[in-house]
């Protein structure tokens, strides 16, 4: 039995259009969840730029998101990084800080740049405003410093530690003043990443994973003026320090690297090869 033509082209069109129906049913919830996500995240930025437009001490910001990370390394979320003014202060930082990352503004990250070589970062977290204000008071004056507040466990029970990454003329100098800074207690230094700037002599490191004890410190500086000595007005040396969370010894290694020799200079009055 055959079917005549027009039944199989009405019935070929029916199934055309059930399949498109279907396409749209499907695919239309996922283009009024990408519309609402889009509508929560400017709802979400004007809150921020209402606060940071009225904010005391801030001199420029930006707003970005980051919605994927292959690596999983980077905090996900609404990501703002505040330049400051010379006229802030810790307790406009912290209820600052306490609003954004309050329900309305909901930032997951904040960097404050405090000059072109010192910065703190720090993640969402539930601190109050007198908390936010004690640890920015204790660390911006800091030079040569990049820091960011690691949390580690949930809100209820959370650990925070305080990661310094600097590259400065003087490392012994950026490591005393940062244990010297009194911060709060409710916060610990965590890793250490300390470097003399790239072409800077002495060249010097400290790369830490845990606490370094006073006889480690004592050992490294006492092994930095001895070099110092024995290299006399050249200094043409390095010298690092690793300390890791294994528990074992800090290890150090060191180099003298030999002065290059001076360039030869003709003398105009003398006659050339």
């Amino acid at each position: 039995m055959s079917w005549p033509f027009p039944v199989i082209t009405r019935a070929f069109s029916a199934l055309v259009a059930a399949v498109a129906t279907v396409t749209v049913i499907v695919g239309t919830p996922n283009i009024i969840q990408a519309e609402d996500d889009r509508a929560r995240i400017q709802r979400q930025h004007e809150h921020i730029d209402r606060e940071l437009a009225n904010a005391s001490g801030v001199a420029s910001y930006s707003v970005s998101e980051l919605d994927q990370d292959p690596s999983s390394t980077v905090v996900l979320g609404t990501h703002v990084v505040v330049t400051l003014a010379t006229n802030y202060s810790p307790d406009q930082l912290g209820q600052l800080l306490t609003k954004l990352f309050g329900e309305c503004c909901d930032v997951s990250l904040v960097r404050l740049e405090f000059g072109p070589t010192s910065s703190l970062e720090v993640v969402h977290a539930q601190r109050d405003a007198q908390q936010w204000a004690e640890l920015v008071d204790s660390v911006d004056q800091l030079e040569y410093a990049r820091m960011r507040l690691a949390q580690f466990g949930p809100d209820s029970i959370a650990q925070f530690q305080l990661e310094v990454s600097s590259q400065s003329q003087d490392v012994i100098a950026a490591y005393e003043q940062l244990h010297s800074q009194p911060i709060p207690s409710w916060v610990a230094l965590g890793q250490l990443e300390l470097e003399t700037i790239t072409g800077t002599w002495p060249r010097l490191s400290v790369h830490a994973e845990r606490a370094v004890t006073a006889a480690e410190w004592q050992q490294f500086c006492d092994r930095v003026a001895e070099l110092r000595e024995a290299t006399e007005s050249q200094l043409h040396f390095s010298l690092s320090m690793t300390a890791t969370d294994s528990g074992s010894e800090a290890q150090f290694e060191e180099s003298i690297v030999p002065a290059p020799p001076p360039q030869f200079t003709p003398d105009p009055d003398q006659p050339q090869p």
